[in-house]
């Protein structure tokens, strides 16, 4: 079986098949036109990645040096997340936590629940990010990217003390245009109130389309912009 080498603004991870969806149909890092864009991740950056999947942000994020809190309650996922981190020797840069993000501990609406629940094969904990950030002691944090299957709102009140604290980038996949979650996040405007929240924080706010959906990306208004300077943010090596 052939692994892909993967590279992301001058370096590089490993995927040992096609499989873990890494790669899009063109040969570019998944998401790729976003995380070209705004996700310009550091050496040394605390970033928290809340609905990890199979590690497209946490993979691309230690690979630049970041230390990465992968948050994802389907545990085939975190079994795939913690075989590729072992793979790449990226096991020191990473935490995976077996748990949903909510608004509050414990909480997740039935309306909700009804949509996500194929995603887990066993009950999840369920958390805040704030109450994470206080039981793991995390003393910064500098990026956040949340994609939870239409509840990335509870993810963000239950968050909100942590960001308006750090300061963090934020990327968040919205679900309002994916039918299965539409019914939900329009009923409770997920898509305005995510953005009218952070606004009241000071963080200046775009929505950036792509593929079949829309990411809300904001920073403080304190700091420079997000800027395009990094282009063609991964290439695809395939090798026996």
């Amino acid at each position: 079986m052939r692994q892909q080498l993967i590279q992301i603004h001058g370096r590089t991870f490993v995927s040992p098949s096609p499989d873990y969806g890494f790669v899009d149909g063109q040969g570019r890092l998944g998401e790729g036109d976003i995380i070209d864009k705004y996700w310009h991740v550091r050496e040394g950056d605390v970033v928290f990645d809340i609905g990890a999947c199979n590690g497209l942000y946490t993979l691309p994020s230690c690979a630049l040096g970041a230390f990465v809190y992968s948050v994802e309650p389907n545990e085939p996922s975190c079994e795939v997340i913690e075989m590729l981190l072992a793979l790449n020797g990226f096991t020191d840069r990473c935490r995976v936590i077996r748990a949903a993000f909510s608004n509050k501990e414990g909480n997740h609406p039935a309306a909700l629940r009804a949509t996500i629940t194929p995603y887990f094969l066993d009950e999840p904990a369920v958390t805040t990010l704030d109450n994470a950030v206080a039981l793991l002691g995390v003393s910064a944090v500098n990026w956040i990217k949340i994609d939870v299957e239409g509840g990335e709102l509870l993810v963000v009140e239950g968050g909100l003390e942590t960001i308006k604290k750090y300061r963090p980038n934020i990327v968040i996949k919205d679900h309002t245009d994916i039918p299965i979650y539409a019914g939900y996040c329009v009923a409770n405007n997920t898509r305005g109130r995510i953005k009218e929240i952070l606004r009241s924080i000071s963080y200046d706010v775009v929505e950036e389309p792509f593929s079949n959906r829309s990411y809300i990306v904001g920073w403080p208004s304190e700091v420079p912009p997000f800027r395009h300077t990094i282009p063609n943010v991964a290439g695809l090596v395939t090798y026996q």
